[in-house]
């Protein structure tokens, strides 16, 4: 060595005091599950089987004048003809729900079209 030493000598500690490697990560980690096409994998490697729905969209004009558009009913296993009348039963009870919750009434329904 030609120059000075700017470098304090190491003090040696007894082996009890010092900290450990890794010791401050967690053994257990959470992860997300795992997905493939917003179906759930079973961690067994087995796929599980998605749930038939068949939603039909529904555009209703209420008497007041008022319009929603898309209003979501699902109608799994019905014929077509039946889903027309099943979602005027079923709107009217969404309908029913939301005034429960908001306080306001829309009238009846007036006219319901089915969406594209």
């Amino acid at each position: 060595m030609t120059g000075p030493s700017y470098r304090r000598p190491r003090k040696s500690r007894p082996n009890a005091t010092r900290a450990k490697p890794n010791a401050s990560r967690s053994k257990t980690t959470c992860l997300p599950p795992l997905t493939h096409q917003n179906r759930k994998i079973d961690p067994l490697g087995k796929k599980k089987q998605k749930v038939e729905d068949n939603f039909h969209f529904f555009d209703v004009t209420y008497e007041d004048g008022s319009q929603t558009s898309r209003r979501k009913i699902n109608a799994a296993g019905m014929m077509d003809d039946e889903v027309e009348a099943f979602a005027m039963t079923e709107i009217m009870t969404q309908d029913r729900a939301i005034m429960d919750k908001g306080g306001k009434n829309r009238g009846g329904v007036k006219a319901m079209v089915k969406s594209a």
